[in-house]
């Protein structure tokens, strides 16, 4: 008697959070408009998105999206009717968000989550990215702009613009490299897998000599 053999994949989850010596700060003063600003990559199926900040999570998120639509009745209190997507097509990886009407009360740090997904011929793939924002609010802060904290002090004054864009380009590109390497690292785990499988198989037909029923009576 032949057989059935049937194999059940479990999903996969991947998190990546990119590296870097310091964290995006945006200043701004109070009633402006602000954009904190997060990305995930084009045509990627976002199954979650969530804006948050830690200290408040508890009590609702700062913005929340999923099935394709954002839901107001997770908000925080304090964030309803405040904000709302940069760019509502996320298709094309920008999932910034503009938080209206900025005061004091909203400085703090601020968590973009995001959860993609992949379906294909081994299975489903789930990847986390993260991303830390600090905004300060206050009176003399700057217009809804974008630094970077925690870099080089000793850098002298005419290049803190380079910092700033050096610092930018690490945070994308240490993204999009660990991506890409956890995409290879799952696809090698996964042929691994099929590999052992196969020969485990082999080696138990070998020991049972298993043959066709018609076999039995030759």
């Amino acid at each position: 008697m032949r057989s059935v053999v049937g194999i059940s994949w479990c999903f996969l989850v991947v998190s990546v959070a990119p590296a870097c010596k310091g964290q995006e700060v945006i200043e701004a003063k109070p009633g402006e408009d602000v954009t904190l600003p997060c990305e995930c990559p084009r045509r990627a199926a976002i199954t979650l998105l969530e804006w948050s900040r830690p200290e408040l999570k508890k009590d609702g998120y700062v913005f929340f999206y999923r099935n394709n639509r954002p839901y107001d009745n997770y908000q925080h209190p304090s964030f309803v009717d405040r904000v709302e997507l940069k760019n509502p097509s996320v298709e094309e990886g920008d999932v910034s968000v503009i938080l209206k009407n900025a005061s004091v009360n909203d400085t703090g740090t601020y968590e973009c989550r995001i959860i993609l997904s992949n379906t294909g011929s081994s299975g489903k793939t789930t990847i986390e990215l993260k991303k830390l924002i600090t905004l300060k609010v206050s009176e003399s802060g700057g217009t809804a702009e974008n630094s970077w904290d925690g870099g080089n002090t000793d850098l002298e004054n005419g290049d803190e613009g380079n910092k700033h864009e050096r610092s930018g380009g690490v945070v994308v590109a240490t993204a999009v490299g660990l991506l890409k390497g956890s995409l290879s690292q799952v696809s090698d785990v996964l042929q691994l897998e099929a590999a052992k499988f196969g020969t485990s198989m082999q080696r138990e037909m070998d020991l049972l000599h298993v043959r066709d029923p018609d076999d039995l009576h030759e």
